[in-house]
């Protein structure tokens, strides 16, 4: 399984910013390694992706299709992120690129990306929404 991750931006980052760009490089990891277990801790319970057709799928729709391998994702370049934090919720907009595996073939998948986070008390900065539309 992949678990390569590249990143194309300057690292200026620090702080809670810092904080929350761990996390997404963190996020990325675990989906090219389908790591359910660490995905599921950086989800939070409310999780939607939606997808470019604007399809909404809650996290346990999302975390079965990287279980089930209907989304094989192999490896992952983010570019240039940009973080904005408003008290218990950030924002980030980045580009990820992602190899996937689909029926044998390899396909990248450019995905323009708005994630929606919320602090959590106890868990620090959970996904609450992946917007790839």
């Amino acid at each position: 399984m992949g678990d390569k991750i590249k990143l194309k931006f300057d690292d200026n980052f620090e702080g809670e910013e810092k904080v929350i760009l761990d996390r997404l490089i963190c996020l990325t990891r675990a989906l090219c390694k389908k790591d359910i277990k660490h995905m599921s801790d950086l989800l939070h319970h409310k999780f939607i992706l939606v997808r470019g057709s604007g399809r909404k799928e809650f996290k346990q729709e999302f975390l079965r299709d990287i279980r089930k391998d209907v989304l094989h994702y192999v490896e992952a370049t983010i570019k240039n992120p940009k973080i904005e934090i408003d008290g218990k919720y950030a924002t980030i907009d980045v580009k990820i690129y992602i190899k996937t595996r689909l029926s044998g073939a390899q396909i990248i998948w450019d995905l323009k990306s708005h994630f929606i986070l919320k602090n959590k008390e106890e868990e620090g900065w959970l996904f609450r929404e992946w917007d790839t539309t």
